[in-house]
């Protein structure tokens, strides 16, 4: 039996023939693991806790522009022409793209 400590709704699962089970959806929080055996012992183990977190890096893929370099910082040439490209931003500071990362922790 698994149970929510905070809700108190318990899930009864069964094991297979190696002795593993499973229960999946629980929701995150603390629960009470209660096991039986077949020679009918009782076994109880308190506050385990589940924890699923994900991550997300950069996810507008927002650019963060060098300033200009000298070269591109003049905005008149030297005969007084405007020059068309001056003050553009065309390098960027980093090269991260978007990321994310999936956790699952279990403590008890």
């Amino acid at each position: 039996m698994i149970t929510n400590v905070a809700t108190g709704v318990t899930r009864n699962v069964t094991t297979d023939s190696a002795g593993f089970y499973t229960a999946p959806n629980l929701l995150p929080g603390t629960y009470e693991i209660r096991t039986m055996a077949t020679v009918l012992s009782t076994a109880v183990q308190k506050g385990i806790n589940a924890q699923f977190r994900m991550e997300v890096f950069n996810i507008l893929n927002d650019a963060n522009f060098a300033t200009p370099s000298l070269a591109n910082s003049q905005i008149f040439d030297s005969t007084g022409g405007l020059i068309p490209t001056a003050g553009f931003l065309t390098a960027p500071t980093t090269t991260m793209a978007r990321q994310m990362q999936f956790a699952l922790k279990v403590t008890w």
